[in-house]
């Protein structure tokens, strides 16, 4: 048959909609399901050791977006004091749980006022959860390790675009 238009008197496609569509799933020729897209906002943290004791922000900002099982992340985190927690250092508050793998996440990180010289910072999306394990080089050749209090400052910055796949 011919082509179907709903809002327009020229259809150029087999279904050619002039307006918004509303559907609980879509099925696409390979039989792939798209039944889930999701935007908003969160608040994202750190924490040291599992802790934020003392720790005040002069701002912190995320936003998501989720399509299917991919969910895209950008966070900016402005510390104002560190507070007075120890241990490694991770990103909290991710708005949705990670698979249970973990497998696959990328992190795309960018540091300003740290108090330790590193040459590259990234995460690992940690398994079936919502934070982010903060790592470090600080030479070229080195073992990666896990950044703790002892790396920030109490005017750090985090910025960062992540990508992971989420549990549901």
């Amino acid at each position: 048959g011919g082509n179907v238009g709903i809002g327009q008197t020229n259809p150029a496609q087999k279904l050619d909609v002039n307006g918004i569509i509303k559907t609980t799933s879509l099925i696409f020729g390979s039989g792939s399901t798209l039944s889930e897209y999701l935007e908003g906002t969160f608040t994202p943290g750190i924490s040291f050791g599992g802790n934020s004791t003392g720790m005040t922000f002069s701002s912190r900002v995320g936003r998501y977006i989720k399509i299917g099982k991919m969910v895209y992340v950008s966070v900016d985190i402005r510390l104002s004091a560190k507070g007075s927690s120890t241990g490694s250092a991770k990103i909290i508050g991710l708005p949705i749980t990670s698979v249970s793998t973990a497998a696959g996440g990328v992190v795309s990180l960018i540091w300003y006022q740290m108090n330790a010289n590193y040459v590259y910072i990234s995460g690992a999306i940690d398994a079936s959860s919502t934070t982010i394990s903060l790592v470090g080089l600080t030479a070229a050749g080195a073992s990666y390790s896990s950044l703790t209090e002892t790396a920030f400052a109490n005017n750090s910055i985090i910025q960062a675009t992540i990508m992971y796949e989420a549990a549901s």
